[in-house]
């Protein structure tokens, strides 16, 4: 008897956990929806301080301004069904991606806005 009892009251928890992890496939949310919203508050902190600094031509800050509003409106235009399926999200890192190194490139090509060495 005490067998028993000790073996169903050890089978409890692992009952109950059974029964959560099987209800959770419901309640979470799916992975392919837009869950946070990244900013890019960054990017655009790297050209002002490009600017600034004189690292950064004009023309090299709109046109890096310009890719910046192409890549907020791609988002933007991804998202407006509030899915962002796995080919967008990549497509999305890919312009990311290119629009950090154009910025980094930008900025070491010695290109100076004021001229000075």
């Amino acid at each position: 008897m005490k067998r028993a009892l000790l073996v169903a009251l050890s089978l409890l928890p692992l009952a109950a956990f059974a029964k959560d992890g099987a209800g959770d496939r419901w309640t979470q949310p799916d992975h392919g929806y837009y869950q946070s919203y990244p900013s890019y508050r960054p990017y655009q902190v790297r050209i002002e301080r490009g600017v600034q600094d004189g690292s950064l031509t004009r023309w090299e800050a709109r046109r890096l301004q310009r890719q910046l509003d192409d890549l907020r409106a791609k988002r933007r235009d991804y998202l407006a069904d509030g899915y962002l399926s796995r080919p967008e999200q990549r497509d999305l890192e890919r312009s990311e991606q290119a629009l950090s190194e154009a910025i980094r490139y930008q900025r070491h090509d010695d290109q100076n806005r004021y001229w000075q060495r």
